[in-house]
Order: C-alpha cells, then structure tokens, then sequence
C-alpha cells in the first residue's frame, strides 16, 4: 500500500530532472566546462598575461575568464556530485537502486565523452605527424625529433661545453623576453599616470612620486630576472 501511494505520489509530482534546477544547473555546468576549455585553448595560442605588448586593458576580461578554469573544475565536479547523489537518493526511494543500473549509467556517460576525446587526440597525433608538424614545437630547443611510425621519438644529445653554452644563451633569450614585459608594464603605467596628471587627477608632485615608484618596481623586477637568469645559468654550465 505505501509502495502503492508513493508510486501515486511520483506520478503526480515532475522529477527533478524535468524541473528548471535541475536545467539550470546544468547550464552552470556547461558554462564551467566552457571555461575550462578556453583556458586550455588560451595556453596553447596566447602569451600569459603580464607578456601582452600593448591593449592590456582590451584583454584584460578574456584574460580573468579564461583563467577561471580551475575555479571551474570544482564548480563542474561539485555539481556533479550533487546531481549524481540526487539521482541516487531518488531511486533508493523508489526501490529502484542497484550497483549494475548504477555502474552501467556511470560508464556510458564517461565513455560518451572519453571515446570522442580519444579519436580526436589519436587524429591530431597522427595529423601531426605526417605533416611534419611535430619539430616545431622543438625548434627552440635545438633538438631534432625523428618520426617512426606512428611515434615521436626525441633523442636528448649529451650535454657538451659547447651544448650547456647554447642552453645558457637560450636561458639569456627568455630572461629577456622577461625584462622587454616588464618595461612594457612600467611604460604603460607611465602613460596612465602623465594622463592623469594631464586630465588634472593627479598634481606634478604625485606625478614625479608615482613615477619613481613605478621605475623603483621596475628595477625591483628586472634584479629578480638576472638573479633567476644567473642562478638557471650556474645550474646549466655545473658539469
């Protein structure tokens, strides 16, 4: 009888999944899965941030969205989770639970998105690889990978005095890839801070007093840069 009148009671009440919670949770879910995607894609194509040469104002929303991305995976797995242990509590209460309907589900709603995602890294792999696309990504290193077959194999030549002083140098060519973004931050905010003092936000005085914080920061940052260079450069040439 009780089996009878919660059947009754089921059938006259909308499932969770037919109500707008549970569609606006999953929309939040989508949202936070997009935002991981975009931060994957932002670290593939675009420089960080801080390396931007100009228009850092223009950047600066897709920058703080895109790097919300593991902010989103909690968001994505909590959600989950809460939706997960619901469908759970309901069917227990039905009396319709069991670890074969449970497992069955589970799996086909990951491999739904895995075999997808499997196909597609094995297409980019082999897509790469036949058009020679893959020594690219070593060029910089001054490595020479060799295709066989349908791997990549990238022999690492031992390190000779001549090989260490080509690291050291490729070390010094990033330190100052490091310096140029740091000057192009202290050059924008110079230009923020004449502008204000132009429009009249700012006097002379504060002007001439930000200005030497800014290049005091600036000199600040660059130590930092030689300091990690020649620490990164004692560390290559220690045989």
């Amino acid at each position: 009888m009780a089996k009878l009148a919660r059947e009754v009671a089921s059938a006259r009440a909308p499932s969770f999944v037919e109500t707008q919670a549970s569609v606006l949770l999953d929309l939040v879910r989508g949202l936070a899965a997009l935002l991981v995607l975009g931060e994957h894609w932002r670290n593939l194509f675009f420089v960080d941030y801080p390396q931007l040469p100009a228009h850092k104002l223009l950047w600066a929303l897709p920058y703080v969205l895109t790097g919300a991305g593991h902010q989103a995976v909690v968001i994505f797995f909590v959600l989950s989770g809460y939706l997960i242990s619901g469908s759970i509590f309901r069917a227990l209460k039905r009396d319709q639970w069991s670890w074969a309907s449970y497992m069955t589900h589970r799996v086909v709603r990951l491999w739904v998105v895995l075999l997808p995602g499997l196909l597609l890294c094995a297409a980019f792999d082999t897509l790469g690889l036949h058009l020679h696309r893959a020594p690219l990504v070593y060029a910089g290193l001054g490595l020479n990978p060799v295709v066989e077959g349908q791997n990549l194999r990238v022999p690492i030549p031992p390190l000779t005095e001549e090989r260490r002083r080509d690291l050291a140098k490729l070390a010094s060519r990033y330190a100052e890839q490091q310096r140029i973004a740091v000057r192009n931050v202290r050059r924008e905010a110079n230009d923020d801070l004449k502008k204000a003092e132009k429009d009249g936000a700012i006097s002379q005085d504060e002007l001439k007093r930000m200005s030497d914080e800014v290049q005091k920061l600036t000199d600040e940052a660059v130590k930092r840069v030689d300091e990690a260079l020649k620490t990164k450069e004692h560390e290559i040439m220690q045989v």
